[in-house]
């Protein structure tokens, strides 16, 4: 299987507060501890946060892909897992100027990202799978 046959969407745009949020669709969790200088990522219950390029930078160029990676590119920028409750998650930006929702079984979802850096990347290739 190719990586186009797992495809689901994808964007380019300036991410303010240089990060992007991956929650279950009935959650409104808060990041607001969360120092990207001191790690990449954060799960807090059932909301992911992660760190990319800052809009003053440039653009972010981001991908989503159903299932394991297949020849992703970049290098692996960390792998989580996040419990799924409401059959849909939602990819935003801070401000939710950006927002892409996927429909997703119950239970846990295991999210691997790549990026171009391993801080503050330009370039993300997510992949949704399933624990």
């Amino acid at each position: 299987m190719s990586q186009d046959d797992n495809f689901l969407a994808s964007f380019v745009a300036p991410i303010h507060h240089g990060c992007l949020i991956l929650r279950d669709g009935d959650t409104q969790t808060g990041h607001g501890r969360w120092d990207p200088g001191a790690a990449p990522f954060e799960v807090i219950d059932d909301s992911l946060i992660f760190a990319v390029n800052a809009a003053v930078d440039g653009p972010v160029h981001v991908s989503v892909f159903d299932g394991e990676p297949n020849g992703p590119s970049g290098i692996h920028y960390f792998t989580a897992s996040l419990p799924i409750s409401a059959r849909k998650i939602i990819l935003h930006d801070p401000n939710e100027e950006v927002q892409l929702s996927f429909r997703r079984p119950l239970g846990d979802l295991t999210v691997t990202v790549f990026a171009d850096s391993g801080k503050f990347p330009d370039f993300v290739e997510i992949y949704l799978g399933s624990v």
